[in-house]
This record gives C-alpha cells, structure tokens and sequence, in this order.
C-alpha cells in the first residue's frame, strides 16, 4: 500500500501549515506527489462599498490578497523543500471551501488527505463551523487530521 498523492488544504494558520510536516513525513516515506491547495473563499455577500468602489480600489484589495496568498504558498514550498520535496501549488477560488477540496482531490487522484485542524469546541465551533469537519463528511478519501495546540 502507500500514498502515491498527498493533498495539503492550507490557509496561512500556524495549525494548516503544521500539517505539512506530518505530510512531508509520509510524502518522503511513500515516495508521494505532493500538492499543496489553497482555498480563496468568495463570499457571496460581498460588502456594497466594496462593490461600488472604484475599480482601482477593487484592483488594489485582489492584489493585495494574491501578495498574501503567493506568501502563505511560498512558505510552505519552502518547509517542504526543507525536507527535500518539490510540491505542486493550487489556488482556486470557491465558496464552500471543504467542498473544494473534495472536488480537488478528486480530480488530482489524491489518495489522502492531511488537512489541520484548530480544534475548536462547543459554541466557538458552531459559530465559526469547521472545514475539517465538513470535509470529513464530504469525502470518502482518507483524511489525517493535524491538531492545533
């Protein structure tokens, strides 16, 4: 058996990018393909102001989100290369971001998923929900789960 494609769904948190040490581990013992996958969530209630904004301002926050997002993604090819792995990159755009990476990881043929986990509980996780959780019941694909501290 083994893992011949690993998908690394990462946000930017401390607890998303500690979940690449875990996949490194198993990447360098199976000898897998490594993606790593960037959810940028679209929100469908997108503020009016920001709407009726001028285009350059509009230009302006999207340039700044990409910055970030090209940072978030350059440190974790970098704690992979660490280990001495080259990784794949993928940002895509979409609302409901455990139903993304499903959609992903079924069109890459991962065949796990390592994904972290901020280990929220009671009113704090039904408030602010949980990909994790969601995506456990969205897959069929096995998933390990990185807890946060």
């Amino acid at each position: 058996m083994g893992y011949q494609h690993i998908l690394v769904p990462i946000d930017g948190s401390p607890t998303s990018l500690s979940a690449i040490e875990q996949a490194a581990n198993l990447a360098i013992t199976y000898h897998s393909e490594v993606t790593v996958l960037y959810v940028l969530t679209i929100d469908p209630f997108i503020n009016i102001e920001y709407i009726s904004s001028p285009t350059s301002t509009q230009d302006d926050a999207l340039n700044q989100t990409r910055n970030i997002i090209k940072t978030i993604m350059d440190e974790a090819q970098k704690k992979f290369l660490s280990y001495g792995l080259e990784v794949n990159t993928l940002i895509i755009e979409g609302q409901e971001v455990h139903k993304e990476i499903t959609r992903v990881a079924e069109e890459q043929r991962v065949d796990l998923i390592v994904i972290g986990s901020h280990g929220r509980t009671g009113v704090r996780k039904l408030v602010l929900g949980s990909v994790t959780q969601k995506l456990l019941g969205e897959t069929k694909l096995p998933v390990l789960v990185v807890r946060g501290e």
